[in-house]
């Protein structure tokens, strides 16, 4: 039972690895698929390499010389003669005239991870302290104009502060805003 377990998942992860190989509307023919790894593939046509996730999504497009994985959540490619230390999902964490960009791979994407998370968690906590102002605004009988212009600024605030992101919001945080978001609806109706 086991060993039949063992084939199965291997045509299954053989079969997602395939699938990133077809043409999908919208999306270039690739020759080659050259590896397939933590639901991402680095595929390549005209000797230039990019990367898809196994539905054929593109998350970089076919612009490096070379490109390949440094573990399940990091890569490294070569472009235009610069090379550069990614993340599986396209973002750059360092950029630099030599592969010597990869040393050190690991401290690199573990202070990006810890800068990407603290800046969605100062926004998520002012996100947070802006809802409870417009609550207090939104269930006083008589809001002042400085609580307003204090809602109004926070507000401003957090607009200017998430023109500096340089990441997606990670699911976690996503999960997050969704939980405050409904938290708060109730009180916009």
């Amino acid at each position: 039972m086991k060993r039949s377990a063992k084939y199965l998942l291997s045509a299954l992860l053989l079969l997602a690895c395939t699938r990133a190989q077809e043409t999908f509307p919208g999306t270039p023919a690739y020759e080659d698929s050259v590896y397939c790894f933590n639901q991402r593939s680095i595929v390549s046509a005209g000797g230039l390499y990019g990367m898809t996730d196994t539905s054929g999504t593109r998350i970089l497009p076919l612009a490096y010389t070379s490109l390949e994985f440094l573990s399940d959540e990091v890569a490294l490619g070569q472009r235009e003669g610069r090379w550069y230390l990614l993340t599986r999902d396209g973002e750059t964490l360092r950029q630099g005239d030599s592969r010597r960009v990869a040393d050190d791979w690991e401290a690199a994407y573990e202070s990006w991870l810890q800068r990407r998370d603290s800046f969605w968690d100062v926004a998520l906590d002012r996100y947070e302290a802006l809802c409870h102002t417009c609550i207090a605004l939104a269930l006083s009988p008589d809001p002042d104009t400085k609580e307003v212009s204090e809602a109004v600024s926070q507000l401003e605030w957090l607009r200017s502060y998430l023109k500096g992101a340089d990441s997606k919001m990670p699911a976690a945080h996503q999960a997050r805003f969704r939980a405050l978001a409904a938290r708060y609806q109730q009180y916009g109706k």
